[in-house]
């Protein structure tokens, strides 16, 4: 390339020896000197003018007149300088200026926008990007400008989308503002020099800032307090600002006029955890908000996990969360008479149980079927017997498990007395009316759903559910009856996994903890629909956090070193009362047949009578159906052995079964 100057005129001279050929429609590849060249993209566009300008005006030589001089050296002499050598006469050389670029942005405020003024000096010389009458030159000389670093600062501001005025530019809506000033104007001082105006000094950004705040337990009002505030913000605007966030908006302007960012992380972990324990954020105008101490643990790990440093603890908080934690560190005495049945691991699970009871919190125990869930809670009910702290409590189970817990119970810790709900209306109504001699009432699931209006003035120290999984369906009698049950703490045993079903979970933490995992539809909002459609990882954590202090499920290979080689239990069923009427009469019948036979024939010779008839008793307690056509009724080993079965598959158990 030769550059010359002509009176006021550049010529450049393009010297690419023989003919350029393009081969294809985008200049990607060209014919030249007899070789194919291949051109990226950056070549392609910048030779490009070249070629079709000689090969359209069939000459090598390109005038560019002087009101183009300085675009000409501006964008195009850099590129051609990487295009190929280029030699520059004397004229030329001297005309052009190049001092070098200086960038100056003035930024003023007028009422809601904000308005900019850029400028681009080069040396003696100011270019105002948006107003070009104001530009001075000197006609000799020929501006060299650095038009790629223009364009950076230029590009910053249509990002942020300002828009042009007669003059300037300026920018008009509050969250364009924010983003700017936040996240634009320290980048634009690494490239540029800022000047501002009184006016745009009051628009400030409030990033330094402290957090203070603190949890807890309250022993009079047996309540956790959680308080927060922001330093230099008024308790006043943290509502809102909770809101904003909860909106997900990128700031909150606060009443002076400042902006609050709010991409903080300690302040979007305090936001998350307002949002999580679902709180009344005008609360926070009081200074502190009053949470349910079954919070606590959630609280606690969450603070741990999100480094929340500014969030104090008091003792007693976290003696509670430490006492959940590790019930096996506390010294709670086991009845002397169960001290030498209690394997390991009941032991821990009486010492669960007897922290959440000490705490006033229901629990679910989910250990597998076998494992002495039973026991565990009559453990739990005689010491508190023992210490004084006793009561009477309702145990709600299966028809075909009540009296296996009576048997339970004569067995392990007769000393709690115990009452049988049982029999017609009349007589049940009657039993109720006595049940404060107790210690222990238990009924069944059909016999609550008719009875719960006999129950609505009594408050129980422990409700306790067997076979929790019979209230999975929170619409159903089941659910809604024993809901209505009142006591001072609930508890739950289930040895099918509850973790199969999350609306059984919410069911059964809405009996053991009424409102711990919010309604049902708001549980559904925020785990049940995530976790099971869309996989929520998140979700389900959080849903963990939750639930994992107050549920305890041993499997048994978690505690087979403790466990015999083969555990039996003897399991009583209850007859139907259908089946109840046929044993009684067949066995009045028998009895008259077997007196008869001994009168007639003498004892000796009445045996295979008196076999005959016990066979007959026995295939009625087993199901009268295997001698009597045609009936109709239940069978309360059946039933029983039903219960049991399903158990064992729902807990993911094999079965041999001997008939």
């Amino acid at each position: 390339f030769l550059l010359t100057k002509k009176d006021a005129n550049l010529k450049l001279e393009v010297n690419f020896g023989d003919e350029i050929i393009p081969l294809d429609r985008d200049g990607e590849y060209i014919f030249a000197k007899e070789t194919i060249y291949r051109l990226d993209e950056k070549e392609r566009l910048a030779i490009k003018p070249f070629y079709q300008t000689i090969n359209s005006k069939g000459t090598n030589i390109i005038n560019i007149s002087e009101k183009y001089n300085e675009r000409f050296i501006s964008e195009v002499y850099p590129i051609i300088k990487k295009l190929g050598k280029i030699e520059i006469d004397n004229n030329v050389e001297d005309s052009i200026y190049n001092p070098g670029l200086k960038v100056d942005i003035y930024f003023d405020k007028d009422r809601d926008r904000i308005l900019a003024e850029i400028k681009f000096v080069y040396g003696d010389i100011i270019i105002n990007a948006f107003n070009t009458k104001e530009d001075k030159r000197i006609n000799d000389r020929i501006l060299l400008r650095d038009i790629d670093r223009e364009k950076e600062v230029l590009s910053f501001f249509e990002l942020a989308e300002f828009r042009v005025s007669s003059k300037n530019i300026y920018l008009d809506h509050e969250d364009k503002i924010f983003d700017f000033m936040y996240y634009k104007i320290p980048l634009l001082q690494e490239i540029a020099n800022i000047y501002y105006t009184d006016y745009f000094d009051e628009i400030k950004i409030s990033e330094s800032r402290s957090y203070v705040g603190g949890v807890r337990l309250n022993s009079k009002t047996d309540l956790l307090e959680f308080n927060f505030s922001i330093d230099g913000i008024d308790n006043s605007e943290l509502q809102d600002v909770f809101k904003s966030m909860r909106e997900k908006k990128k700031y909150y302007k606060l009443k002076n006029g400042s902006y609050l960012p709010l991409d903080d992380d300690e302040l979007i972990n305090i936001s998350n955890l307002t949002k999580y324990l679902d709180l009344e954020l005008r609360d926070f105008e009081n200074g502190y908000v009053d949470i349910p101490k079954y919070r606590a643990l959630f609280i606690d790990e969450h603070l741990q996990n999100s480094s929340l440093s500014s969030i104090k603890r008091n003792l007693k908080f976290k003696e509670l969360v430490q006492n959940i934690k590790e019930p096996s560190d506390i010294d709670y005495k086991i009845p002397k008479q169960l001290q030498d049945i209690l394997r390991e691991y009941q032991k821990f699970g009486y010492k669960w149980l007897r922290t959440l009871s000490a705490y006033g919190f229901g629990g679910i125990l989910a250990d597998d079927m076998g494992l002495g869930k039973t026991l565990q809670i009559l453990t739990l009910l005689l010491s508190e017997k023992d210490e004084g702290r006793g009561g009477t409590s309702i145990i709600v189970a299966p028809t075909s498990l009540v009296y296996n817990w009576l048997s339970e119970i004569e067995k392990f810790t007769p000393e709690l007395k115990t009452l049988i709900i049982a029999g017609k209306k009349e007589d049940r109504k009657e039993i109720i009316n006595d049940i404060n001699d107790y210690d222990i009432v238990v009924t069944s699931y059909p016999l609550i759903r008719r009875d719960i209006d006999l129950y609505k003035d009594i408050v129980f120290k422990s409700c306790i559910l067997d076979e929790a999984q019979h209230i999975k369906n929170f619409n159903s009698q089941n659910a809604k009856s024993v809901k209505e049950i009142r006591a001072q703490m609930y508890f739950a045993l289930t040895g099918t996994p509850i973790e199969n079903s999350l609306t059984e979970l919410w069911s059964i933490f809405d009996f053991v903890m009424p409102h711990y995992l919010f309604s049902h539809s708001e549980f559904m909002v925020r785990y049940e629909k995530p976790i099971t459609r869309e996989n929520d990882d998140i979700a389900l954590r959080e849903l963990n956090k939750h639930i994992r202090p107050f549920v305890l499920r041993r499997i048994k290979r978690d505690v087979l070193k403790e466990l015999p080689e083969k555990i039996e239990h003897k399991i009583v069923a209850e007859l139907t009362d259908e089946q109840k009427k046929i044993y009684l009469a067949y066995l009045q019948k028998i009895k008259d047949e077997i007196e008869e036979e001994i009168v007639t024939k003498g004892f000796a010779r009445s045996h295979i009578k008196i076999l005959a008839g016990l066979t007959r008793l026995r295939q009625i307690c087993c199901h009268p159906s295997m001698f009597i056509e045609n009936y109709n009724g239940d069978s309360g080993k059946l039933n029983l052995a039903e219960e049991l079965i399903n158990e064992s598959i729902n807990g993911g158990h094999r079965i041999l079964l001997f008939s």
